[in-house]
């Protein structure tokens, strides 16, 4: 009900039937009022009859003294009719206590005394009625003239109540009429505006609402006909599509508004001063970490993300904003809502109306990175600053076509000059070059203006003092698109202790030369020494080893049956004495070759070196119970001989020390090492050793078990270190007592080896 009488059918039913009221109103009282003046002139008419009959002689005066004659004339028998001479006596009247009395005057009426009395004389023949005070009542006085001479006066009065009843009759009538019309007419004109207009109107009225819920594309029903509805309906079918791809286009603006905002980090505001609403963007949310449409107080929400300290003062300038208008622009430290550190630029502008601020808008936008890019150029330039100054390296900039060099302050420590002495031109620069690099130096700028190469010569400087220095240049040019050099940027480098050095070290290299030359003749005469000195004692040492088992071999055969088991066990210990003599005679000599031997680098392929190597342990271990776990070995690259020597110690090692076992295990293979280096082991489950003498096992004559125990002279395992240390590489063991050893190696690997 409360939606029906706010809509447009309802205003416009209620405009017609007011307007109909008003329309038929006004007729109503203008025809009411002409209809009760139509029935007063009646009457009037009818009491200005008898008078005008009697004034034009028609009635005599004894006519209208008959009561019947009066009725007749009234028509009316509840008038009150009075016929008065001139003298004021009564001859007739309706009231017979009026008959034959004398009146002077009438309901208040004067009447005329003679014949030149002024009413005699003004009085027309016939007189309008007058209504009384009190609207009841219409009076006639209308003089008597039969005969044309004044004779008397007909005075006539009649009541209007009946006359006022026809007329309330009448109103009501006309009332009843008019309210008949109004609805009918009402009814039939709120048809034709509900077809013609109201349907229309209600059809664009639903676009409009559909249009302010978010239909952009909602259209209106084109109309025939060319009316103003018509026009109305494509203007706004016009205006429509317009604001639809104005709707669109706002919308990509947006979406890249808040695209550009996210990538750009800064979020915008805005502030009611008045009302202290505040409106953020969605970037602004993010940077706070504040989720998106909570409700905010700008300065309770954003203020509390600062310290207290620069709260005061955002907090001020902020005041100053709203009340003076004044702009601000801030880079302060922010902490987010999580807690996250970050460094922003908070700015502000007031929004006049009328000479009063009543907005500030903003934005805050989100500089760490900046910051901490700063940073770091700072400390990179305090360490540039520190580093140049520390290494004596000077920077400059040349502006080419204006000729202004710029120098730092290391470059005027470098030369020796103070700031307010130097120019700033090349020609001061020039001056500056020691008279011999003079004219190479300047041929080196030109050549590397030309673009041949880029200017980096040595040169010397003569400083204003007179001392000399060696100078460094390095430089890199800019030039524009036709090639034409603008700008030079270098360094010099004072090179002048390294000028020194080079000196010296020539000096020095030159001496070294001399006792390296002198060295090696040294080292070839003490080799050729200790070659004859192997040689005397593999010599000089093998004969009285060669006397002794021979000359025992002769008292053996000449005791034979002589000599006692004691005695016999006595030559024996002798006898295996000397032979272990000779065999640590071999062993001395081959490690002293090893170390004086010339390696030949070579790719060798340890699957196959080791496959030889076991083959010539069959004799050894034809009968053992032994279980061989070989991996695949690569290929690597070093000396064949030396790499077989190598092997052969190591799994002669193993063998020897798993004599013992029932059933022995030796496993060898390979692993990846540091780098380019492969790393082999030779594993068993023999004797083992005590890791707390592990440093000893590569040492010459270094053995953790006795000889009657295992055989050996302590050689072999020294061999094997020296022999890998010429290859580069490192030599190590893991053990434990009666639990097995572990010895690697590492190797080079061939190139192209896996």
């Amino acid at each position: 009900m409360n939606h029906f009488t706010k809509s447009l059918r309802f205003k416009v039913t209620i405009l017609v039937i007011t307007v109909e009221l008003l329309i038929l109103s006004a007729l109503g009282g203008f025809y009411t009022h002409r209809f009760s003046q139509e029935i007063d002139n009646a009457i009037i008419a009818r009491l200005s009859i008898a008078g005008l009959l009697m004034t034009r002689g028609e009635l005599s005066f004894d006519a209208v003294s008959d009561r019947r004659t009066m009725e007749g004339l009234l028509r009316a028998p509840y008038s009150e009719g009075i016929v008065i001479g001139l003298d004021g006596h009564v001859y007739y009247s309706f009231d017979p206590a009026r008959r034959d009395t004398h009146l002077d005057e009438i309901d208040g009426l004067k009447l005329p005394g003679s014949e030149s009395s002024p009413l005699a004389v003004d009085t027309p023949d016939l007189i309008v009625p007058i209504q009384d005070s009190s609207g009841t009542y219409l009076t006639c006085l209308s003089p008597l003239r039969p005969n044309g001479k004044l004779t008397g006066y007909l005075y006539l009065k009649v009541g209007t109540k009946t006359t006022e009843t026809e007329k309330k009759k009448v109103a009501i009538l006309f009332a009843v009429g008019s309210l008949a019309t109004v609805t009918f007419t009402a009814a039939i004109l709120t048809l034709l505006l509900n077809f013609l207009v109201i349907r229309r109107l209600n059809d664009l009225i639903d676009i409009f609402r559909r249009f302010a819920l978010g239909d952009y594309a909602a259209r209106a029903q084109a109309l025939d006909g060319g009316d103003e509805f018509a026009t109305l309906m494509d203007g706004f079918n016009g205006l429509a599509k317009r604001l639809e791809e104005t709707v669109a286009h706002l919308s990509e603006s947006e979406t890249l508004l808040n695209t550009t905002q996210r990538l750009s980090k800064v979020g915008g505001w805005e502030v009611d001063i008045k009302s202290g609403k505040a409106f953020w963007t969605d970037e602004l949310y993010r940077l706070h970490e504040i989720p998106k449409g909570s409700d905010i107080d700008h300065r309770k929400e954003s203020f509390a993300c600062y310290s207290p300290e620069d709260r005061q003062t955002l907090n001020e300038a902020f005041t100053r904003a709203c009340e003076l208008g004044e702009p601000y622009d801030l880079e302060l430290p922010f902490t987010t809502y999580t807690g996250k550190p970050l460094w922003v630029r908070t700015t502000a502008q007031p929004v006049y109306e009328d000479g009063k601020v009543v907005r500030l808008v903003g934005n805050l936008m989100d500089i760490t990175e900046r910051k901490q890019a700063e940073e770091a150029l700072r400390l990179s330039s305090e360490r540039l600053q520190l580093a140049t100054r520390v290494a004596n390296i000077g920077i400059w900039d040349w502006d080419i076509p204006r000729n202004s060099l710029v120098w730092d302050d290391s470059m005027y420590q470098l030369y020796g000059i103070r700031k307010g002495d130097f120019s700033e031109a090349y020609d001061a620069w020039i001056s500056t070059i020691h008279p011999e690099d003079k004219a190479h130096t300047d041929g080196e700028i030109q050549a590397a203006l030309r673009g041949e190469h880029e200017y980096a010569p040595e040169f010397r400087i003569v400083r204003p003092d007179g001392s000399i220095r060696n100078i460094k240049a390095v430089s890199r040019t800019t030039r524009d698109q036709e090639g034409k050099p603008l700008r030079m940027i270098g360094t010099n480098i004072d090179i002048t202790e390294l000028k020194l050095a080079e000196t010296s070290i020539r000096t020095l290299n030159q001496t070294l030369e001399q006792r390296v030359a002198d060295r090696t003749a040294q080292l070839e005469a003490a080799n050729k020494e200790l070659e004859a000195f192997a040689y005397s004692v593999s010599h000089d040492l093998r004969a009285p080893l060669r006397h002794i088992d021979g000359f025992l071999d002769l008292l053996k055969a000449r005791t034979t049956g002589s000599l006692d088991d004691k005695s016999k066990h006595y030559m024996d210990t002798i006898s295996d004495a000397a032979r272990r003599m000779g065999t640590l005679i071999d062993d001395l000599l081959g490690f002293s070759r090893m170390g004086r031997k010339e390696m030949a680098a070579e790719r060798v392929d340890l699957d196959i070196l080791l496959q030889e190597v076991i083959h010539e342990f069959d004799s050894e271990t034809r009968g053992r119970n032994i279980d061989w776990h070989i991996g695949e070995l690569p290929a690597v690259t070093g000396d064949r001989a030396m790499l077989r020597v190598v092997l052969l110690n190591l799994i002669s090692n193993a063998l020897k020390f798993t004599q013992k076992r029932e059933k022995a295990s030796i496993e060898i293979g390979s692993q990846p090492g540091a780098g380019e280096a492969v790393i082999i082991f030779v594993r068993d489950n023999g004797a083992g050793f005590d890791m707390l003498y592990a440093d000893k096992l590569f040492g010459v004559f270094q053995r953790l078990h006795s000889s009657d125990e295992f055989e050996g002279t302590g050689i072999g395992l020294a061999n094997v270190h020296r022999i890998i240390n010429r290859h580069g590489g490192k030599t190590w063991a893991e053990g434990k007592v009666d639990g097995g050893a572990s010895f690697y190696f590492s190797l080079p690997q061939a190139v192209g080896a896996k």
